[in-house]
């Protein structure tokens, strides 16, 4: 194929890329890790999960008064494992982990009573401050602010940087919410996002164009979120919707590179170059320099348009395309169109790592879809730095079983299982109770007593035929015969 070459609009000058400066990052200073655990709490720290536990209580007793027993950061673990469990085995209800055909043995063994686990689940809260109106985001902060230190303290990543959004999907009724057609997930909360080698660097909830606090400019997205790697001779990579003439020379003012896609209306953009393309076969190309920048027009099936600050204008490359009949055909194209080909999905393979086993569940409130997205967000970027440093073939499936097991403890061990079921059954020769288990669900005889109290069990006392909760109920049924 022909590539059609024009003169450049304006003196041009020799582009030349500087060598990449590998940015500092403070893992090199950490504890070395060696579990899923010990990756997975470089984000969710100890410091965090206690105050997770404050909030959570706090929000229990004013939900459910003197019903309320006080959880624990132990609690708080097995809670995170077993909402980890429910994106690895979806049922079509919480209720079904529980029910006698579709029950879980490893979420019965965390939460033996049902009732527990919602409460937990409903009471689970992140803010243990005061409501800020100013701020949409107040019940999630803490957890915002938290990764957006930890995240990036804990990776150095290379030289290619990729700015997207990303959809959190959502129906609830808030302010916050987003519709983009072209999204398989079209309502939602967008999050713009910056991704190096498959880990989520940085972040930023979008809020709306009316407030203030909110990014509202897609030049603004990326310089909130790249300006902490200026300097270093990074390359961003972006789609139509950020790149422009004015960002990239502010960019390669910072010592920092750009490619992406551009929209043939831009201010600056070459007009000239668009009425060429129009007479373009398949395959052709052209370009105009415009001092340090580069633009380019490319025909595949239809007219593409790249703007780059970092190849020069003579390099070329090849790709594979498809002739008519079905035939492999090499195409001669400016490497830039190349390039961002390879690099242009950062965003999009994080989001299909967290899609798999994706956590979060349906909810009546708007907050906890993006407290649960955060968490994923942290687990799959510990399952990165797990890959990269310990075990490169680790799936995904693989990390979180691991990890929902070490959150666990020994409750889910062999050993623990035994000890429990020697302590539930109270299982003596002597004893004339005996507690067992049955496949059929029926009302607990003692809390049924009580109004607005109704619990279903699968545990009865043999020999008297009476269904029983575990405990205490089935500790109060035995002594009153003693």
């Amino acid at each position: 194929m022909e590539e059609i070459v024009t003169a450049a609009s304006t003196s041009s000058v020799d582009i030349k890329p500087q060598q990449f400066v590998c940015v500092p990052s403070l893992s090199r200073q950490a504890t070395p890790c060696d579990s899923p655990l010990d990756f997975f709490q470089l984000f969710v720290t100890s410091a965090l999960v206690h105050t997770i536990v404050e909030a959570t209580n706090k929000m229990g007793s004013s939900l459910y008064k003197e019903k309320w027993a006080n959880t624990t950061a132990s609690e708080i673990n097995r809670l995170i494992a077993a909402v980890i469990c429910m994106g690895v085995t979806p049922h079509p209800t919480i209720d079904s982990y529980w029910h006698h055909d579709l029950r879980s043995p490893f979420i019965t063994k965390l939460f033996p009573q049902r009732d527990r686990f919602r409460r937990l689940y409903r009471a689970f809260y992140l803010s243990t401050g005061a409501k800020n109106s100013l701020d949409p985001l107040w019940h999630i902060r803490l957890l915002i602010t938290h990764f957006e230190v930890s995240f990036p303290a804990h990776f150095s990543p290379s030289q290619v940087l990729v700015v997207d959004e990303s959809m959190v999907p959502c129906k609830a009724r808030s302010t916050l919410k987003q519709y983009m057609k072209n999204k398989p997930h079209r309502w939602g909360y967008k999050i713009w996002c910056l991704v190096a080698d498959g880990y989520l660097l940085r972040f930023a909830v979008y809020t709306g164009r009316r407030r203030e606090q909110s990014l509202r400019t897609p030049t603004q997205v990326v310089q909130s979120l790249v300006a902490p790697y200026y300097g270093f001779h990074h390359l961003v990579v972006m789609n139509n919707f950020y790149s422009s003439l004015p960002l990239f020379r502010m960019l390669l003012s910072h010592s920092t590179y750009a490619l992406g896609t551009i929209r043939s209306n831009r201010k600056e953009f070459p007009k000239d170059l668009v009425g060429e393309t129009e007479n373009f076969e398949r395959g052709q190309s052209s370009h105009r320099q415009i001092g340090g920048l580069v633009a380019y027009s490319f025909y595949d099936r239809k007219p593409v348009y790249l703007i780059s600050s970092f190849h020069p204008p003579s390099q070329k490359s090849t790709i594979d395309r498809r002739d008519p009949s079905g035939q492999v055909m090499s195409i001669s194209v400016p490497t830039a169109v190349k390039d961002y080909n390879s690099y242009r999905g950062g965003v999009d393979n994080v989001d299909q790592r967290m899609a798999y086993y994706s956590i979060p569940r349906k909810s009546r409130r708007w907050w906890p879809r993006l407290a649960w997205w955060l968490i994923d967000a942290a687990i799959s970027n510990a399952h990165r730095l797990y890959q990269m440093q310990i075990n490169p073939t680790c799936n995904g499936l693989d990390f979180r079983m691991k990890l929902m097991h070490e959150l666990a403890g020994d409750i889910c061990s062999d050993r623990s299982e035994e000890h429990n079921k020697r302590q539930c059954m109270h299982s003596t020769s002597t004893d004339t109770h005996r507690l067992s288990q049955s496949d059929n669900l029926h009302d607990c005889s003692i809390c049924s007593r009580q109004p607005m109290r109704r619990k279903r069990t699968h545990f009865m006392c043999s020999p008297c035929h009476v269904y029983l909760c575990c405990s205490p109920c089935y500790d109060t049924h035995r002594l009153a015969d003693e």
